[in-house]
């Protein structure tokens, strides 16, 4: 592990991903650093076509990989020049298929940076519909997420001062967790309202943080709901 802690990588299980021997690379962006194994066994006998493989599979990783590493643990017995007996370890060999690769990867997109929490709050605006007649307490929800990496916790406050005084479900919680809204619609004429509250990230270092969510109120003389029938039906 101290060998890569100079790349960005730590001991901290959110914070790395090998993905030795794995048959195939990430399918979707991980919240962590992927440090990716890149195989040399079978693949020693040609280097043209060695550059060909790490290339595709540099390609097929852009932006879901930090790292590669290129081979593992060559200099056993048998893992380069696969098929030739004994096959003894191959530093020429291996040093030739560290440059093939290093030329394929380093012109290939990195994964963009940086690598901390990113918040994000969906949906970024909430806006309630009352009657003027009918007053009362209207909900919604939004969730903080993390886009980015690594896990966070977060804080909510309501906005002061405001025309619409927003309700808080709670005021805390980690990423994922849904925070419900509630607005209560007596007291207001006809009209628009609006209020906010804000999201903040209490975990160091979160990206986008805070997220003010604007929340809006609109009083209405007459209000018509529509009820539509719900049909269920077995899944195939």
């Amino acid at each position: 592990m101290n060998l890569v802690r100079p790349v960005g990588f730590s001991s901290n299980p959110t914070g790395l991903v090998c993905a030795e021997g794995s048959p195939t690379l990430p399918q979707a962006r991980y919240p962590y650093k992927v440090l990716f194994l890149i195989d040399c066994t079978k693949r020693s006998g040609n280097l043209e076509a060695w550059g060909q493989a790490v290339e595709a599979i540099a390609t097929a990783g852009q932006g879901l990989v930090e790292a590669y590493e290129i081979c593992n643990e060559p200099n056993r017995t048998g893992w380069l020049n696969y098929g030739v007996s004994p096959a003894p370890p191959d530093p020429g060999l291996y040093v030739q298929m560290l440059q093939v690769a290093y030329e394929a990867l380093a012109v290939m997109e990195k994964r963009p940076g940086p690598f901390g929490p990113r918040l994000a709050v969906v949906p970024p605006a909430l806006t309630f519909v009352a009657g003027v007649n009918e007053p009362g307490t209207v909900t919604g929800v939004v969730v903080p997420l993390n886009t980015g990496y690594g896990v966070f916790t977060w804080t909510a406050t309501v906005e002061m001062g405001m025309q619409v005084t927003p309700i808080l479900a709670i005021a805390a919680g980690a990423q994922g967790t849904p925070l419900t809204v509630a607005v209560d619609s007596t007291g207001y004429t006809t009209g628009t309202f609006t209020g906010a509250i804000s999201v903040t990230g209490t975990t160091t270092g979160v990206l986008d943080a805070p997220q003010i969510v604007p929340v809006t109120l609109i009083v209405m003389v007459d209000m018509y709901r529509a009820y539509l029938p719900v049909v269920l039906r077995p899944a195939p």
